[in-house]
């Protein structure tokens, strides 16, 4: 993914927020989390069960997230990605716990549907996963100034853009999904911990 620095409207785009998490893939078989480094972290996020939310095998591109007060809260997540002792994880999965945020479904019954568009990738994954245990990213099609404003006056991380058409690239960057980062957010982070 690369990075721009200015939101804009534009046809054939979409715009989601950018959550403070870790991206990682999910393959709903039992469950299985893979983050970008391809290591399985399942152990660490008990609490993430998706076998009340689909009904076939898939993969799931996503983000684990936990919230505080209602945003995501990287520093949360942080501690919780670094438990290694079952019983500080089991305790972790109650008192701060971890759910997964789905943008993207890469397989469903073990049919890969990385070379759809976008939006159709968009129209199964809703069509195939329940919001039980998981969320689907919400976005907006061509409008991507306002929701980056609402990003910023949210104190949030960003936007992601994405163009409607774009396939998806396994371990590549393309100028199809930018991230558009909130310039104050670094610093808003540090101040919301204060």
């Amino acid at each position: 993914m690369q990075t721009t620095k200015k939101p804009f409207d534009k046809d054939g785009w979409l715009f989601e927020l950018k959550l403070d998490g870790i991206r990682c893939l999910i393959y709903v078989d039992g469950t299985t989390l893979i983050n970008k480094q391809g290591e399985d972290i399942s152990r660490i996020y008990p609490e993430i069960q998706l076998s009340n939310s689909v009904t076939s095998d898939v993969v799931l591109d996503g983000e684990i997230v936990v919230m505080t007060n209602g945003v995501p809260d990287f520093y949360a997540l942080r501690s919780r990605s670094l438990l290694r002792d079952d019983f500080k994880i089991n305790i972790a999965s109650q008192t701060t716990p971890a759910s997964f945020v789905a943008f993207d479904i890469l397989s469903l019954g073990g049919k890969s549907l990385c070379d759809l568009p976008l939006h159709e990738r968009k129209k199964i994954l809703s069509a195939n996963v329940e919001e039980n245990d998981l969320s689907i990213s919400r976005y907006v099609e061509t409008h991507g100034t306002a929701l980056f404003q609402k990003a910023v006056s949210n104190n949030l991380e960003g936007i992601i853009a994405k163009r409607m058409d774009s396939k998806y690239r396994c371990g590549k960057r393309s100028h199809d999904w930018l991230k558009i980062i909130n310039p104050n957010f670094p610093l808003t982070r540090k101040l919301n911990k204060k």
